[in-house]
C-alpha cells in the first residue's frame, strides 16, 4: 500500500514527535510518501509570503503524487491559514476523499476556528462526511464535530514514547532516595501553557518548602524576548532552572528524576504527550481542567486539577503534595501503570493501522 504521510515532520512538541515515530514504523510495512507540513507553518499560523510559497510547493507535491497512492494521512490544522491549506488539500484530493485520513492532534478547532466563522466550518463539514476516517485523541472533542460524523471518528489515545518508561525500581529510588523534591515543567515556552504561573507559585512558597525543592524549565520558546525575561529572572533563583530546548536525551532524564510534573495550561490541548510522559516516568501530575486532559486525568486518581491559573492556586497544591510525600509516591506509581497499560506506541500504532483498511 501506498500512503501519502501529510505531516509536520520537523516541527518540535508532541504534535511533531507523534507524527515522526508513526512515520518510521509505518515505513516499515508500506510505501510511504512523507509530506513535511512544517515547512509551510508557524507556531501562531500567521501568514507570510515564504509561508504562502512553501505551501503552494507542498499542493503541487500532492498533486503529482495522488494518482497512484491508496491511502493519504494529514495531520490537520487549527489556525484560519493552516485551516486553507487544508480545504485546499481536500480540493486537490476530492476524487478520493474516501481514501483520506484526517487526524487532529489539539482542541481548539471548534471554540477558535468553527465557532468564529460558519462560512469555514460548513466547507468543512462538507469535507469531513466524504473521508475515509476522522482521528481524534479523546472523547471530549466529540463535540467538535456535529453527529451526522460520529461514524467517520475513530478515539485513539496519544501516547508515550518507549524510552521515557521508566522501571519501577528507578521510580521507588527516586522516591526513597533524595535530597530535593524535583518539580518540573516540560513544554512549549508559550504564555497560554502557565510557566509564568508556576514561577510566581512556587516563589510563593515557604522557605522550608522552597529550600527542599527544586524547580525546572524545559522547552521553547517561540519569542525571543519572552525568553530573555524568563532567563533574568531565573538567574536570580538558586531553585529554580531552565534547561531550553531539550534533546530525547535530557528530556528523558528530567523526567526520571523529576516527582512532581506541572503543567498549568489554559490551552485548549488535545491530549498533551508531556502529561503522558509524566506518567510513564512515574510523576506526580498537577494539571488543568481542559477538555483533553479530562479525558486522560482523575482529580485525586493521577494528581491535582487546578480550579484556576494563578499563582496563589499553583502555590496550595504544590503545598498540599509536599506535605504529602506518601500520596505523591503513590499516585506516581499509579501512573506509571495506567501509561503501561493505555498509552504504548505498539497501541497506538496498531491502532492507526486500522483505519488504514
Amino acid at each position: 500500500m501506498k500512503i501519502i504521510y501529510i505531516a509536520p515532520l520537523s516541527s518540535i512538541g508532541g504534535h511533531s514527535l507523534i507524527s515522526n515515530i508513526l512515520l518510521e514504523k509505518l515505513s516499515s510495512k508500506y510505501k510511504i510518501i512523507p509530506i513535511d507540513l512544517a515547512l509551510s507553518s508557524n507556531h501562531y499560523g500567521n501568514f507570510s509570503i515564504k509561508r504562502l510559497i512553501k505551501v503552494i510547493a507542498i499542493l503541487t507535491k500532492i498533486f503529482f503524487l495522488k494518482k497512484n497512492s491508496q491511502r493519504v494521512y494529514l495531520t490537520i490544522s487549527q489556525s484560519f491559514f493552516g485551516n486553507l491549506k487544508d480545504i485546499l488539500i481536500y480540493i486537490l484530493l476530492f476524487d478520493k476523499l474516501d481514501k483520506v485520513i484526517i487526524h487532529l492532534h489539539g482542541g481548539s478547532l471548534g471554540t477558535n476556528l468553527f465557532k468564529k466563522n460558519r462560512l469555514l466550518k460548513n466547507i468543512n463539514f462538507f469535507f469531513y462526511s466524504r473521508l475515509k476516517k476522522i482521528i481524534i485523541s479523546g472523547r471530549s472533542h466529540y463535540q467538535i464535530f456535529p453527529r451526522f460524523l460520529n461514524k467517520k471518528i475513530k478515539v485513539i489515545r496519544n501516547f508515550a514514547p518507549n524510552y521515557v518508561f521508566t522501571n519501577y525500581k528507578i521510580i521507588d529510588k527516586k522516591f526513597n532516595n533524595y535530597k530535593n523534591i524535583r518539580i518540573l515543567f516540560l513544554s512549549n515556552m508559550l504564555p497560554e501553557k502557565g510557566y509564568l504561573e508556576l514561577f510566581k507559585g512556587f516563589k510563593l512558597l515557604n522557605k522550608k518548602f522552597k529550600n527542599s525543592t527544586i524547580l525546572e524549565f524545559a522547552g521553547k520558546f517561540y519569542n525571543p524576548n519572552f525568553e530573555k525575561e524568563f532567563i533574568n529572572l531565573v538567574e536570580k533563583e538558586e531553585n529554580i532552572f531552565y534547561h531550553g530546548e531539550v534533546s530525547d536525551r535530557k528530556k528523558k532524564h528530567l523526567l526520571r528524576n523529576a516527582h512532581i510534573f506541572c503543567l498549568p495550561t489554559s490551552f485548549l490541548e488535545g491530549q498533551p504527550i508531556s502529561i503522558l510522559e509524566a506518567y510513564a516516568s512515574g510523576c506526580f501530575v498537577i494539571t488543568t481542567k481542559r477538555p483533553g486532559i479530562k479525558d486522560i486525568f482523575k482529580n485525586g486518581k493521577n494528581g491535582f486539577f487546578l480550579n484556576r491559573v494563578d499563582s496563589l492556586s499553583i502555590k496550595r497544591k504544590l503545598e498540599k503534595i509536599l506535605k504529602n510525600q506518601k500520596l505523591c509516591k503513590n499516585l506516581a506509581f499509579s501512573n506509571r501503570k495506567y501509561a503501561g497499560k493505555y498509552f504504548k506506541e505498539a497501541q497506538f500504532i496498531n491502532n492507526i493501522e486500522k483505519t488504514f483498511i
